[in-house]
């Protein structure tokens, strides 16, 4: 199956999606933003760092240096935590960290997450790196409340529909990469260190860094 083939279509008018499997507001994150960002003007960014809260004020400080030099300036997000709605931003920027803690804080604030996804249809760019990728799936690995989450799959947020994700790909063990395609109730795309994929309605998907993007056998 080719990465095309594998996430089921977008919308049309709806933004981009970008998948980061590391490294996000790094140097080595640029050659993915600056795909992610190519021919869009993308002025304002909303970065949602409540997958890891210990981290979270060292990750908006790298969040704004890094995107200053791409011409943007960053917009923290609170997600269960914040009052009101979602801000006026061009794309919206889900860090890593823990996926369980990432899914607790967005679903604890009431219909947080519908508004998200009204601004993706929109035309708003949204984007996730390790974590966050993992959750823009509808299912994903780490999510669950089972006694082992890094091996089972559990509800992700979406948008996307028929794919699982494999973040941090070329350090994990290719034993447990291969039972993962296998078990897997759906595709899974695996992509390497400071590597992503961006998605684009009606265009074939994009990798963008030094690594690389494959979809596990089954």
């Amino acid at each position: 199956m080719t990465l095309g083939g594998l996430v089921s279509p977008l919308p049309e008018g709806a933004g981009r999606v970008g998948l980061l499997s590391s490294d996000e507001f790094l140097d080595a994150a640029i050659p993915f933003d600056t795909e992610l960002f190519q021919d869009r003007p993308v002025r304002r960014v909303g970065v949602v760092l409540c997958a890891d809260h210990a981290a979270a004020p060292q990750s908006l400080g790298f969040a704004r240096k890094h995107f200053a030099a791409l011409g943007a300036t960053v917009v923290d997000v609170p997600a269960a935590c914040g009052t009101g709605t979602l801000p006026d931003v061009d794309a919206l920027y889900l860090a890593g960290g823990n996926p369980r803690e990432l899914l607790a804080c967005v679903r604890e604030r009431s219909g947080w997450w519908e508004q998200v996804l009204d601004r993706w249809r929109d035309g708003m760019t949204l984007a996730g790196a390790s974590a966050g990728a993992m959750a823009l799936c509808r299912q994903a690995i780490g999510t669950c409340t089972c006694d082992n989450p890094s091996h089972e799959w559990g509800d992700g947020l979406g948008p996307l529909e028929g794919i699982g994700l494999a973040v941090h790909a070329d350090r994990r063990d290719p034993a447990w990469l291969d039972e993962l395609g296998r078990r897997a109730p759906v595709p899974v795309l695996a992509i390497d260190e400071a590597t992503g994929v961006v998605l684009e309605a009606g265009r074939e998907p994009v990798v963008a860094g030094p690594g690389r993007a494959w979809v596990l056998p089954r």
